[in-house]
């Protein structure tokens, strides 16, 4: 009897949908920063570009960061697709703590905003 070796069915994709997720934060980001920015500016002047430039800035260390990734985890995907059990590669920043940054920055962007918008 002859024993098939099991790869998964999607060996490698697993790094391109994690890209894609990030794409899709890094353009919700710069979004909101710029949004930000514009709308909060007649009402906070200098403060308004530095939080605009703050969520700008952690959107291309986020571009950056999570490129550098994708192409480290996706040539370790596809030269171990066949080891279940390989340990994949460290990265220098983890994804909980870009999305950690992500979600601060994004929830004081919002929390100023409301108080603006209130006033």
């Amino acid at each position: 009897m002859k024993r098939h070796r099991r790869i998964p069915a999607d060996a490698g994709l697993q790094s391109e949908r994690t890209e894609l997720s990030w794409r899709r934060t890094l353009l919700a980001l710069t979004i909101a920063s710029i949004a930000s920015a514009r709308i909060l500016h007649p009402l906070l002047g200098t403060v308004a570009l530095i939080i605009g430039a703050a969520g700008f800035t952690l959107a291309a260390v986020v571009a950056v960061v999570s490129r550098h990734r994708f192409a480290r985890m996706h040539a370790w995907f596809t030269a171990h697709h066949s080891q279940a059990r390989a340990t994949p590669p460290s990265s220098v920043i983890s994804g909980r703590t870009l999305l950690t940054l992500s979600a601060f920055l994004s929830i004081g962007s919002a929390l100023i905003l409301a108080q603006v918008l209130l006033l």
